[in-house]
């Protein structure tokens, strides 16, 4: 069987679902685009190393893709290779967390950008000598603030919960090709656009330092329902066994 791959734009939930058709185990599944060449982050088990039965489909979600073309490449044991491309178009700015999308916040607009890029390297002057001893490295990553604007102040607390979660973030954005990028909030405070009342605007500002993209496997999903709760276990005590609470279940966050 020749293995074949098709994606589909999924804008109202941020999300691009990916089907492959295969009866080979897929070792990668890789996207590329305005933000570079990634792998699709997994839950793991269920979409590489596995071959799926006959007739059934491997079925996943990325959540990490950028506005605009975006091509997928899924291969398989056997080194064959299946292309999708498809067109992709955030309705709103997030902020995203990579391994558990679940507590990813829409936004209404970001303003306010700025980003300083700290020099690393070290100068020496030393006595009696006219040119400076330089111990040359990198330049750092990107660092500054961000206007992260909700609406309601209600809305304003959910992105400040977000920010305050200890994790890596991914700021998601339809206007610029490639500002998309990976970060943690180094300091947040609600703040005010325009003070009228009941209709102020709240939102975020927030001082941000860019980081690498986080390694490791979806620990959640958005979309989990429980019509995936129930196929997911065959009784109710192997849930018990699986999540530690009511609101791990919930949240389909399983205990280790």
């Amino acid at each position: 069987m020749a293995t074949t791959l098709t994606a589909e734009a999924l804008p109202e939930l941020a999300q691009v679902r990916l089907t492959i058709t295969t009866d080979e185990a897929l070792v990668s599944l890789v996207r590329a685009d305005a933000n570079g060449t990634a792998s699709v982050r997994t839950r793991g088990d269920d979409v590489l190393g596995i071959i799926p039965p006959p007739g059934v489909d491997i079925v996943t979600l990325d959540y990490e893709a950028s506005q605009g073309s975006i091509v997928y490449t899924a291969t398989t044991t056997s080194g064959a290779t299946a292309q999708a491309t498809v067109s992709f178009a955030l309705l709103q700015p997030w902020i995203f967390v990579p391994v558990m999308p679940n507590y990813s916040t829409a936004l209404q607009t970001v303003t306010g950008y700025n980003a300083q890029v700290p020099g690393r390297s070290t100068i020496h002057e030393p006595l009696g000598k006219r040119e400076p001893t330089v111990v040359i490295r990198s330049m750092g990553t990107k660092r500054g603030t961000l206007g992260l604007w909700a609406g309601t102040y209600d809305a304003a607390e959910q992105i400040l919960t977000t920010l305050s979660r200890g994790e890596v973030l991914m700021l998601r954005q339809a206007e610029h090709r490639g500002m998309d990028m990976y970060f943690i909030a180094d300091d947040a405070a609600l703040d005010t656009l325009a003070v009228a009342g009941q209709d102020t605007v709240w939102g975020v500002s927030v001082r941000y330092v860019q980081v690498a993209r986080p390694i490791g496997n979806l620990a959640a999903a958005l979309g989990w329902d429980f019509a995936a709760l129930g196929g997911s276990a065959a009784t109710f005590a192997e849930l018990r066994t699986r999540y530690a609470t009511f609101e791990d279940m919930r949240l389909n966050e399983t205990t280790p």
